[in-house]
């Protein structure tokens, strides 16, 4: 019986994790446009995982050169590199769009929440 408890909450924890990803995706970037950015340089941080390396990405929008970290990329690109991001209606927020960033955290809960109900059959 315990486990069975346990087992549902942690189908109901993958559940929430797909929800909550899905929403927070939906609701920060309604309306935001897909495009490509270039990689001019990157910029070395220091974080849990040693020295990394920060992607700088430009993009133009209505004609005007912007440009911003990566947070989703560390190192994993090259200057010169074209990459998709998808950015604001304003041109005021941009992120590098990826299968990993959009996607991932969603299958995960999803495969743990559909796992967790399959168990209880």
């Amino acid at each position: 019986m315990h486990s069975i408890m346990i087992e549902k909450g942690i189908g109901l924890a993958f559940a929430f994790l797909f929800v909550w990803h899905e929403y927070s995706w939906v609701v920060k970037r309604y309306g935001w446009l897909r495009t490509n950015g270039i990689v001019v340089k990157f910029i070395e941080r220091e974080d849990s995982e040693g020295i990394v390396l920060i992607p700088v990405v430009e993009w133009e929008y209505n004609g005007i050169t912007k440009t911003f970290k990566s947070r989703y990329d560390k190192g994993f690109s090259e200057v010169g590199q074209v990459i998709e991001i998808v950015h604001s209606p304003n041109g005021e927020d941009a992120e590098r769009y990826s299968f990993g960033n959009r996607y991932f955290v969603s299958i995960v809960g999803f495969l743990g929440a559909l796992i967790s109900i399959l168990l209880w059959i």
